[in-house]
């Protein structure tokens, strides 16, 4: 009787732990789960879909990953265009705020190209709304105008 209730709360928990914004509990940490690369495949500007706007002016991807000193990054990856170098255009140091719930993006770049809202020169705070291992979106207010990211 016992071994059945264990395999009940074993089960439960499989199944408590699957919800649609991420995981209650994983083996990988968010930051773990956050490292990599992502492609834009939706982004919405004050609830106004501008995906194709995005990838017609530079179409680039985001690369999360730490540095030797173990500090974590971002940078343009796979962008159109031979104008966009992605280690010069876009690198930013983040870390995580709030409950892990918020990116903080630090991003002191000067370089006058045409940047989209929250990925530009600046400090920001990424609200994230899901981030599993192949799906990453988040959310930031830039200018009074809310940006909405999903990444995969």
């Amino acid at each position: 009787m016992n071994r059945k209730i264990l395999y009940i709360l074993v089960l439960l928990l499989f199944f408590a732990a699957c919800y649609k914004d991420g995981p209650i509990i994983s083996f990988r940490s968010k930051e773990k789960r956050l490292l990599g690369d992502w492609k834009v495949i939706s982004l919405t500007v004050d609830g106004v879909d501008s995906t194709q706007y995005y990838n017609d002016s530079c179409g680039c991807g985001l690369r999360i990953a730490k540095n030797l000193y173990e500090v974590m990054g971002i940078n343009y990856i796979a962008c159109k265009g031979q104008n966009y170098v992605p280690s010069k255009y876009f690198s930013a140091n983040i870390h995580f705020e709030k409950n892990n719930n918020y990116l903080f993006v630090h991003n002191e770049s000067n370089l006058s190209l045409h940047f989209i809202g929250p990925i530009a020169p600046g400090e920001f705070h990424w609200r994230i709304l899901k981030l599993t291992n192949n799906k990453f979106s988040f959310e930031c207010s830039v200018n009074n105008k809310i940006y909405f990211f999903k990444l995969s």
